[in-house]
């Protein structure tokens, strides 16, 4: 089964915690994708290098990460498309960690 994420709980700093179909609560940590992005010369990713672009993240239809702000176009069928700037989501699962990796601070506790 392909996993799906199905909602959005907090954007920062190129990172998002989402909930996946399965319950997971799961960080994807985008900044360490930008290294292999400029080797690879992925100019189609780029924009999410840029923090204002990356945080009007959203969710398909198809349960996984869109930029509706990074519109790319294509052809399909003979003719030509736009689209939304959209993530495999199997990938975005894979390099995803629980959120118990994290060592988080206790809210009152600074």
């Amino acid at each position: 089964m392909i996993p799906r994420i199905v909602k959005i709980l907090k954007v920062e700093a190129f990172k998002v915690l989402v909930t996946w179909d399965n319950g997971e609560l799961r960080v994807i940590d985008f900044a360490k994708n930008f290294d292999t992005w400029k080797k690879e010369n992925n100019k189609i990713l780029f924009p999410l290098m840029n923090e204002d672009i990356f945080k009007e993240v959203s969710i398909s239809e198809c349960g996984t990460l869109q930029w509706e702000n990074v519109p790319i176009k294509f052809v399909w069928k003979g003719q030509e498309r736009t689209a939304p700037l959209d993530l495999d989501p199997v990938v975005l699962y894979e390099q995803s960690k629980e959120l118990t990796h994290y060592r988080l601070v206790e809210v009152g506790s600074i």
